[in-house]
């Protein structure tokens, strides 16, 4: 018979995000994820595969909890909506003393062969949330959808080296100051 499993799925993906965030790629092992979750190496292994089909599946669950964290929210069409992402983009960077935890995991994510598909996908989800947003503009919409992921980027950048004290606030101001500029209504957006 069987044992019963001690610890789930959602535990070791867990551990392994932890891991991860805490020891990069190059600390990120099996063994490692296996200590954390209180199981033999084999055990993990047996499961799951090998140490790049774990970081597959993590990648898989982290991107659906991104879709599902952009799905829940309403926005709408416009100026009130890419306002609206800013602020989303806002609340997941979160306190300044979580920045450079969320800039060493994009760090670690580009430049790991696996991770790195997760980045380009999280990114295209954003890019096609923003196209849906987008009003006409003078330019293109992929040219638009371009200029605000660049102005969001640029935001962040300028956020960190500002005093202004949260990521949302300040992404909320820079992103009206660029609606302005782009020559978007502001009708219906505070």
């Amino acid at each position: 018979m069987a044992r019963p499993l001690s610890v789930t799925d959602s535990q070791i993906l867990d551990a392994t995000n932890a891991a991860l965030v805490e020891l990069g790629t190059q600390g990120l092992s099996i063994s490692e994820v296996a200590r954390r979750v209180g199981l033999s190496r084999a055990a993990i292994s047996q499961r799951f595969g090998t140490l790049d089909d774990l970081k597959r599946l993590l990648m898989k669950r982290l991107l659906r909890e991104f879709e599902e964290r952009l799905a829940a929210v309403r926005i709408e069409a416009g100026a009130p909506g890419l306002i609206r992402i800013a602020e989303l983009v806002g609340n997941m960077i979160g306190a300044r003393e979580q920045f450079s935890n969320f800039m060493f995991r994009y760090s670690i994510n580009i430049n790991d062969p696996i991770l790195i598909g997760l980045e380009e996908q999280r990114g295209e989800i954003l890019r096609a949330l923003i196209a849906k947003t987008m009003p006409p503009t003078a330019i293109e919409t992929t040219a638009a959808v371009d200029a605000f992921m660049a102005h969001l980027t640029g935001s962040i950048m300028n956020w960190q080296a500002s005093r202004h004290p949260e990521a949302t606030a300040f992404l909320k101001e820079r992103t009206l100051n660029w609606i302005r500029l782009a020559g978007i209504p502001l009708e219906d957006s505070h």
